[in-house]
């Protein structure tokens, strides 16, 4: 766009009113001069040859990349600007057919059909946006496939090292269901067997004499794991490859072991991350690359490809660490790799910034908790890329990383391989004192138990005690429930005692021996005392609401002709209310929270000719300003009729408040327009409208 040339060449003027456009062409771009009312508004330049476009704003004098619709509408004024409404009658028939020659001659029939000049460009100047788009991926995606191009092979040996790392080499044996031979998957041989051996016992080939294993019992052999490959690539990068296999053995369908690998994921590794040029082109650390069917590309994740735990190949690692951010692993990586550690690789990466992290890894791994190491890599945050697990990373020994002192208990974690889980038992153990027996370790990893897990029963019962309660009832009450069931029952049982306000400290009571039968029968009870039970907590939660009921009740009661408003006398009315008329009112604590602060209280408004009848529950301010009226289901039954009275009774209030009174009532109305502050922030128009459906204010 020729924008100095343009700049030198005035604009012409117009004694137009409203919205009108001059044609120019200045070194042969078309400048549409916007006016309104006389007055220049902007000048959109449109080049014929190639669709270029730029708007220069006339009272910035600044240049902007805008399609002519933008030039138009950002003038548009309630439908008397040009665009869209008038068509080309907006400039002369001069300019209309010398620009309609220019754009015929522009030689683009995709325009043709368009009988708005307008438009016409609009067309052009999106197909150029089309193409600059198109042109620009197709450059992108080259450089993608090129920098791909660049990957190298696998190892020839990485089939081999599969076969090892998951399945130790084994072989085995298993009978095709159609020729009724055992086919070995080492060789392929088939042969009969005269003595058949026990399942799982090794035997040896007939047809290649090497040991394998006897499955009696098994059709095939199927087995699905992930690893992980980081090769060099050149001086510039290197790349952490994310591979599934599938190893399979089916007599009849693969004649031998098949070993199936498919790569998902490349992470591209840019070296030189110290240097100027580095810093100058602003690359990232890293690139990750998706495969999306037949390709790997950067831009979006199409088939939703994720990192796995897994094993890593053990060679070429510190040669494609070097000079990367993640050089610091290198070492720890290839160790770890050799000793056929399994991790989240990527994860453990992304860390690198962690020092204690890695530090905390390291010592898990010389100290052989393998398990442990493995959990840690899955507890790594993509946010803040820390680690952000169960173990302690500031800690500088084994004892202060797991939290527990008892070397011997440290020990037990590493004997069994232990993870989180058993880490969590020891911790329990080391504080509380307790023996904590395999038995119980060996339930606990089966059903995936924590003390965490247990903590009502451990209020009560030892671990061990806990265990075979719970393990009774399974069977004797919850016959195949899983065992979490029975201890959320056990929880909810316990809390539902809490409020029937049972002696938990009589064995009876917190270990019954039919815990469903004893579990149903709270929730009866439950049911039939619910609104008393509710009533109390509420009372023992807010003890000053009921004298503030006592307070207000003279002030604020009120008979007419037809309806009447009472104070209620204690929590218990204010729940039973509630419950009647099926409001949240009493079912709540911000209620009472409010009435024991003098924010605001709350009354019932009857029928004179049904006095005992609910009809609608108040929320009143101590001014006398009413924030909410709701009858049954929150509905508003003969509101008109009742509005009146209201507005009566807020007046007898107004008489009757003491200067203690105005003084909460300015306070009680600045933490109501704090509440519709918090409401409108976060975007609650629903209860909003409500609120301001039922605001009457105390004039």
């Amino acid at each position: 766009m020729r924008e100095k040339a343009i700049e030198k060449t005035p604009a012409p003027k117009t004694k137009k009113k409203g919205w009108w456009t001059i044609l120019q062409v200045v070194q042969g771009i078309v400048v549409l001069n916007i006016f309104k009312n006389k007055v220049l508004q902007r000048r959109h330049c449109f080049n014929p040859t190639n669709s270029e476009y730029a708007t220069w704003h006339a009272d910035t004098g600044l240049w902007h990349a805008e399609k002519v619709p933008a030039a138009y509408e950002a003038s548009w004024d309630g439908g008397d600007g040009y665009y869209g409404k008038k068509g080309d009658s907006s400039m002369s028939s001069e300019d209309h057919d010398r620009l309609k020659e220019i754009l015929d001659d522009a030689q683009n029939p995709y325009t043709y059909y368009r009988t708005n000049l307008i438009d016409r460009i609009y067309d052009l100047e999106q197909e150029r946006d089309r193409k600059v788009r198109q042109t620009k991926e197709e450059r992108r995606f080259a450089r993608v496939t090129a920098l791909m191009d660049r990957v190298p092979d696998v190892p020839t040996d990485l089939r081999d090292w599969i076969d090892k790392q998951f399945t130790g080499g084994e072989n085995w044996c298993i009978k095709d269901r159609d020729t009724k031979k055992w086919v070995c998957s080492a060789c392929g041989g088939s042969f009969e067997l005269k003595n058949k051996p026990r399942n799982n016992d090794n035997i040896t080939c007939p047809e290649c004499n090497r040991e394998i294993k006897y499955l009696s019992r098994k059709r095939k052999v199927e087995m699905v794991e992930h690893f992980y490959l980081i090769q060099p690539m050149d001086t510039d990068t290197s790349v952490c490859r994310h591979f599934v296999t599938e190893i399979t053995f089916e007599p009849g369908v693969c004649e031998h072991k098949n070993i199936w690998i498919d790569e998902e994921i490349r992470v591209i590794l840019n070296k030189q991350i110290d240097t100027l040029e580095f810093n100058r082109k602003k690359k990232a650390e890293c690139d990750i690359y998706y495969k999306q069917w037949s390709y790997f590309d950067n831009k979006g994740n199409p088939q939703n490809k994720r990192e796995y735990v897994g094993a890593l190949y053990d060679a070429g690692i510190m040669e494609a660490f070097k000079d990367t951010s993640y050089e610091s692993w290198s070492r720890l990586f290839t160790q770890m790799a050799a000793a056929g550690q399994q991790c989240n690789w990527n994860a453990m990466m992304a860390a690198v910034k962690d020092k204690e992290y890695m530090q905390v890894a390291e010592m898990l791994f010389r100290g052989r908790f393998y398990r442990m190491l493995t959990e840690t890599s899955m507890q790594i945050s993509y946010w803040n890329l820390e680690y952000i697990g169960y173990l302690d990373v500031t800690g500088r020994t084994i004892e202060e990383v797991f939290g527990i002192a008892d070397r011997q208990k440290i020990n037990r974690i590493r004997d069994c391989n232990g993870g989180g889980l058993i880490l969590k038992w020891m911790q329990y153990s080391e504080e509380k004192g307790e023996k904590i027996s395999e038995k119980l370790l060996t339930w606990a990893k089966r059903e995936n138990i924590t003390p965490s897990t247990l903590k009502e029963p451990l209020t009560y019962m030892s671990a061990e005690q806990a265990m075979n309660y719970i393990e009774k009832q399974k069977k004797e009450q919850y016959k195949g429930k899983n065992t979490r069931v029975i201890v959320d029952q056990y929880a909810d049982y316990i809390r539902m005692c809490n409020k029937l306000k049972k002696k938990l400290e009589d064995e009876m009571i917190y270990k019954p021996r039919e815990l469903k039968r004893r579990h149903d029968e709270a929730v009866e009870e439950i049911k039939v005392r619910e609104i008393e039970i509710d009533s109390e907590e509420y009372s023992e939660r807010y003890p000053e609401a009921e004298d503030v009921l006592k307070e207000i009740k003279k002030k604020f009661e009120y008979r007419g002709t037809e309806y009447f408003i009472m104070v209620p006398e204690r929590i218990y009315d204010i729940v039973c209310e509630g419950r009647s008329l099926h409001h949240c009112v009493g079912s709540t604590d911000r209620y009472f929270d409010r009435m024991a602060q003098h924010e605001t209280y709350i009354c019932f408004l009857r029928k004179v000719e049904e006095p005992d009848k609910p009809f609608y529950t108040i929320e009143v301010e101590p001014g006398g300003t009413i924030r909410q009226h709701r009858g049954m289901f929150d509905e508003e039954p003969e509101l008109e009729t009742v509005k009146p009275f209201l507005k009566e009774w807020q007046k007898e209030i107004r008489k009757r408040m003491s200067e203690e009174d105005h003084a909460r009532a300015k306070q009680s109305k600045v933490l109501r327009e704090a509440n519709i502050r918090e409401l409108q922030e976060k975007n609650n128009t629903r209860v909003l409208q409500g609120l301001m459906e039922d605001f009457m204010e105390a004039v």
